[in-house]
């Protein structure tokens, strides 16, 4: 029950992770074509 539970775990962590990392490239994906709008 242990293992099960550690591996659930972790899978949820990598989940998380990989969406925070979506996230963020997205949010910069955006900040940086902002950026580039405005100095226009």
């Amino acid at each position: 029950m242990r293992v099960y539970e550690y591996f659930l775990s972790c899978e949820l962590y990598i989940e998380f992770s990989i969406e925070m990392k979506f996230l963020r490239l997205m949010a910069t994906t955006y900040i940086t074509h902002m950026t580039h709008e405005y100095s226009k």
